[in-house]
């Protein structure tokens, strides 16, 4: 018997042990949860930037998420993250993660990381590379499409928005008043310079020519065109302050027109500045996106997507309302347009018939917000005072 009770104590003391072993892992586990959670603010999310592949197979998505502060005096967020990633469009199944960042702490809400209609990531119409800003800003990354390698590129200035050539040689990007166009082939700066910013992209719109030649940068109330060889620029488009008019973005046309949309209209031009057509005098437009040659346009105005042939004139051939959109861009063919918002999904819809194929939702940082671990921190507290209790009565 005293060897039996021995042994039946010694079980006792060894279950106790192995149960606060597992007690103590649990409540460390929930600590890190409650630490890597989003708090108890509201969940903002949203899609910044999308660009098709080449062969418009796939797309490439920069999606924003954070926690609104609630301070009572400023519209802040918490723990601003971003990740890229990609989608097939064939079906619209969403593929691995290419890149997460975050930055920590509380940021005024419209600041540097976190602006609907910035260009922050292309997929390179010449090659199968990615090329995005830096989150944290003073270079730009190019990752290739199969490959977890990055190579980083050091800018002298924050990189805000950013355009790639043509033939994916020559890269522009724009931000805190200046531009860099950086040329892979000699890998060195070729052209900078000075720039007006938008107020809510903090950096200039930009896109190269046709044939490489030049930048067109667009700015709060001008356009100017920069000849990257000389460094001399020619102001296309300029706004009057009693206009009550701004300039919101531009994308390349058909035979090297620009396609200006400002807050009131949307218009063509020629590298001369002339008018060449006008598509909206009704009202503007914040998002656009135009294919291969700007021979198809994409347009979003107050929630509106309108669908333009270019060529040989411009038609308007779908319009339908889009909510929350935040980011939009057209295939190179012209056949296909996507649409990100602000609950961060992204939209596919054909060009000529305007009818969705599909809505997914691309992967991001996953984070739980602290009711859940706060539910369960209560639960393991319960558990081990039960526990307690039944140890003292053995």
């Amino acid at each position: 018997k005293r060897s039996g009770f021995w042994v039946s104590g010694q079980e006792s003391v060894m279950r106790i042990s192995i149960s606060q072993l597992i007690m103590g892992t649990s409540l460390v586990a929930l600590l890190l949860v409650l630490w890597n959670s989003e708090g108890l603010g509201r969940r903002r999310v949203m899609i910044e930037s999308i660009s098709f592949s080449r062969d418009g197979s796939q797309l490439a998505v920069a999606k924003l998420l954070a926690t609104d502060a609630e301070m009572p005096s400023k519209r802040s967020l918490t723990d601003v993250s971003r990740s890229i990633s990609r989608i097939n469009v064939d079906g619209g199944s969403p593929r691995r993660i290419l890149q997460k960042d975050v930055r920590i702490g509380t940021h005024v809400y419209f600041s540097k990381f976190w602006s609907r209609g910035r260009q922050s990531i292309v997929m390179s119409p010449g090659n199968d590379r990615i090329v995005a800003t830096s989150f944290d800003g003073g270079d730009f990354i190019i990752a290739d499409v199969e490959n977890p390698k990055k190579s980083r590129i050091g800018l002298t200035h924050f990189g805000s928005c950013l355009a790639v050539s043509g033939s994916g040689n020559r890269i522009v990007c724009s931000g805190d008043s200046q531009l860099t166009v950086w040329d892979l082939e000699v890998s060195k700066a070729v052209l900078q310079a000075p720039t007006q910013n938008l107020v809510f992209l903090f950096g200039a719109v930009v896109f190269f020519d046709e044939d490489e030649s030049h930048v067109v940068v667009v700015c709060d109330d001008t356009i100017q065109i920069w000849e990257i060889e000389s460094g001399e620029s020619a102001v296309v488009l300029r706004s009057l302050p009693s206009d009550e008019f701004w300039l919101n973005t531009a994308v390349p046309g058909p035979d090297d027109s620009i396609v200006v949309c400002g807050s009131k209209w949307v218009r063509q031009y020629d590298l001369d500045g002339n008018q060449i057509s006008s598509l909206q005098e009704n009202g503007g437009c914040s998002l656009s996106a135009s294919s291969a040659g700007g021979k198809r346009l994409a347009t979003i105005g107050n929630h509106v997507l309108k669908l333009y042939e270019m060529v040989p004139e411009p038609k308007l051939i779908q319009e339908f309302e889009v909510d929350g959109s935040t980011a939009v861009a057209i295939s190179q063919d012209g056949s296909q347009v996507a649409v990100g918002d602000s609950n961060g999904d992204v939209s596919l819809y054909e060009f000529t018939s305007g009818q969705q194929v599909w809505q997914v939702t691309p992967s991001g940082r996953k984070r739980m917000t602290w009711p859940i671990p706060i539910g369960c921190l209560f639960v393991w507290s319960f558990l081990a005072a039960v526990m307690h209790v039944r140890s003292k009565q053995n």
